[in-house]
């Protein structure tokens, strides 16, 4: 029977005892009845119990695990810690010694074999930080202690220790680690900025240092472009491009290449990140390419100038994902900031050297201005003093430059006590304006037209001027000529207009006489034929008739010929009367006339529209009708002759043309398309007399027109005329 235990507590909560009672049968009817006191036991197994659970609390606020292993039956034993240090199940055994060793990285387990034999071999114990292998979790590491044991012969028969969750010492290491890189690139971009002497310069040493020092993979700074599509321009980078710039196609409009972390840094200023490119939704159109690349994160930054106004942004790109925490986005807007400060100011140093420059040349070139104008230039002071001449003025008044240098001008050169009343520098120290005079001086030895222009400190206040004399001698020469010439045109003019007026009486006197004189002798010539044709052909033989047939053809044509000679000279002399034309009813008048149905069909001939013009209606006409009869002349040769009539319009202009397949002509000899008597075909293969170009020419020209042609050789030729459009006239 039993044992029982029991415990007896004082009334007085003075003292506690345990007691462990033992009963033994003696008898039948008798028993023994053992008592001990247990008291310090029970007190050593309440110690035992508190001093585990403590130990059990410290490992779990410890992250700190303990774990024994028996070599020998490779089993091992873990603490509660040491399970959820490992992510292993509690209710499940450890695993041997090799499987344990799949808990970690490659290179981690390798490092502690190496550890666990050398303890085994020689009782040296270890000491490691170790990477645990999680490939769907964060980074974790501990720290692995041993120690080993021994039998009774002192064989070390298997190893005991312990192993600590280091991952948030890690994870602050590493941070610090990255911080201080970081730091140590803003600290060299901080002295590339001091020693910069261009932006390109310093843009691309600035990518370099970020992926060089700091550790990242790509970093590239774009320009704001203002085009339509207003495209971000990339004008620098450092790291792992390798063709990405060119494909991305980044903007900053509101567009889907716009609202990546780029386009959106410029449009709100403000700094924009991808954590992860394989999931953000803003890396959509660059994922495949980025990754491709090995960037898995990314920062764009504004670039901003001293008025808050984006120019440009900053990208970033890592080769890891969640790269840019709170404190690294802080130094690197820091960077950024210090980047668009140093641009700007590299701008402004640029502009000022520039500027500088500038007034530098002009100083140069005023200097060689000053010394080289044939002007008699010099600078005058408040005092009448010369302060300085140029070479002009100098040799005029017989010194060199410096013997100039503070003369008194009026007595120098106007050989007075004081200044003359016409002196512009005198007026213009009076109300502090330009002046001018022109001066005849017997000491320059000539006219001048004198101006002074009034100089003034930096404080405004008036110091003297620049007076210029500029020798103007022969002007005036050639203006009293001038007067003279004009004095006397009057009466030049009306000898001039006496002598065109005989002209014109003498030029109708000899078109008199062609056309009367030269058209008797012509009639007679061209009768008699007739007669002796008619009423004596059977005492002539064949040659004689064919001789009769020649001289009355070319009668005809000297006839036609005086004909075209009298309209071009009447074209000089007659008046031009504008009126509305109506060109498409002239033209079809012309072909009711001279159009042979025998040769030409309706398919031959095609008239377009022709708009309504401004002129001399019958003048007009003959453009038309010298224009279409020698279309109809020169393609009739053609076996199924083309002609096309019709008008084009170009920049606002209305130009008309007749074109024809015909035997058309040599470019080359364009130059005598429209002179008089000036034929590009023999008169054996067309009848003409070489006048009516000239004439349509000349008409044309009298419209204030033009007239041109483009051909070539048995391809045809097309004839253009355009005329000067009159509001007035045309409806």
């Amino acid at each position: 029977m039993g044992p029982y235990s029991f415990e007896i507590t004082a009334p007085d909560d003075r003292f506690a005892r345990n007691y462990e009672v033992h009963v033994f049968r003696t008898g039948p009817d008798t028993i023994a009845v053992n008592v001990l006191d247990i008291t310090e036991r029970k007190q050593a197994e309440n110690a035992l119990h508190r001093s585990e659970a403590a130990l059990k609390e410290a490992q779990r606020v410890g992250r700190l695990g303990s774990w024994d292993w028996d070599a020998e039956t490779d089993t091992i034993k873990w603490s509660e810690e040491y399970y959820e240090i490992y992510g292993f199940d509690p209710a499940l055994p450890p695993p041997g010694y090799k499987e344990h060793l799949n808990a970690y990285t490659p290179e981690s387990a390798a490092r502690l074999d190496a550890a666990v034999r050398q303890n085994m071999l020689t009782g040296e114990p270890y000491e490691l930080d170790l990477e645990l292998a999680d490939k769907n979790g964060p980074r974790r590491w501990i720290t692995a202690r041993s120690e080993s044991k021994y039998d009774a012969n002192g064989r070390i028969i298997g190893l005991r220790g312990t192993a600590q969750d280091i991952t948030e010492r890690k994870q602050a290491e590493e941070s610090l680690r990255l911080l201080n890189r970081e730091l140590r690139a803003v600290s060299y971009c901080n002295q590339t900025l001091l020693r910069a002497m261009d932006e390109q310069t310093l843009l691309n040493e600035i990518c370099r240092i970020i992926c060089d020092e700091a550790g990242y993979r790509l970093a590239w700074v774009g320009y704001t472009g203002y085009d339509e599509a207003r495209t971000v321009r990339p004008v620098a980078w450092g790291g792992i491009e390798d063709g990405y710039l060119n494909t991305a196609n980044i903007t900053w409009a509101d567009t889907e290449r716009g609202r990546g972390p780029a386009g959106l840094s410029i449009r709100t200023g403000k700094s924009v990140c991808i954590q992860d490119f394989a999931s953000d939704p803003k890396a959509a159109p660059w994922r495949e390419e980025a990754l491709l690349r090995g960037y898995r994160s990314s920062i764009a930054m504004p670039l901003k100038n001293e008025n808050a106004g984006v120019f440009g942004v900053l990208n970033i790109y890592s080769d890891t994902t969640n790269t840019f925490t709170t404190g690294e986005i802080q130094l690197l807007e820091e960077l950024s900031g210090n980047l668009a400060y140093g641009i700007i100011s590299l701008r402004t140093r640029a502009e000022r050297q520039r500027a500088e420059e500038a007034v530098r040349q002009a100083k140069e070139d005023w200097e060689k201005t000053f010394d080289t104008v044939p002007d008699l230039v010099a600078i005058i002071d408040l005092e009448h003093r010369i302060v300085r001449a140029n070479r002009a003025m100098a040799e005029r008044l017989g010194r060199n430059q410096e013997q100039c240098e503070g003369l008194c001008c009026y007595e120098i050169i106007h050989n007075t006590d004081g200044p003359p009343e016409f002196c512009p520098h005198a007026k213009l120290m009076i109300d502090g304006k330009e002046h001018a005079a022109e001066i005849c001086e017997k000491t320059l030895d000539g006219d001048f037209l004198i101006t002074t222009s009034p100089i003034h400190d930096e404080h405004g206040r008036l110091t003297g001027s620049v007076h210029i004399a500029r020798d103007i001698t022969e002007h005036k020469r050639e203006e009293k000529e001038i007067r003279l010439l004009n004095e006397t045109l009057e009466e030049r003019i009306k000898e001039r207009t006496s002598q065109l007026e005989a002209a014109n009486k003498e030029l109708e006197a000899f078109t008199y006489t062609v056309s009367h004189d030269l058209r008797a002798p012509l009639r007679a010539l061209d009768g008699f034929t007739r007669i002796l044709s008619e009423d004596y052909a059977k005492g002539l033989d064949q040659e004689g008739l064919r001789l009769l047939n020649v001289i009355g053809d070319n009668a005809k044509k000297m006839g036609h010929l005086i004909d075209d000679l009298l309209s071009f000279s009447r074209l000089n002399r007659q008046e031009i009367t504008k009126s509305r034309v109506d060109m498409g009813k002239i033209v079809k008048e012309i072909l009711g006339e001279i159009v042979k149905p025998e040769k030409f069909t309706k398919n031959s001939i095609s008239l377009g529209s022709l708009p309504v013009s401004s002129g001399n209606p019958s003048m007009i006409k003959e453009v038309w009708k010298n224009l279409i009869w020698n279309a109809i002349k020169y393609c009739t040769p053609k076996p199924e002759p083309l002609i096309e009539i019709g008008h084009i319009l170009k920049d606002d202009e209305v130009i008309y043309f007749v074109r024809d397949n015909g035997v058309g002509f040599d470019m080359r000899y364009y130059e005598k398309l429209f002179g008089v008597f000036q034929r590009l075909h023999s008169s054996t293969e067309f009848e003409g007399t070489g006048v009516g170009l000239a004439i349509v020419h000349r008409i044309i020209q009298r419209h204030n027109g033009r007239v041109w042609a483009e051909a070539r050789v048995n391809e045809g030729a097309t004839f253009y005329f355009s005329l000067p459009s009159n509001k007035n006239t045309i409806v």
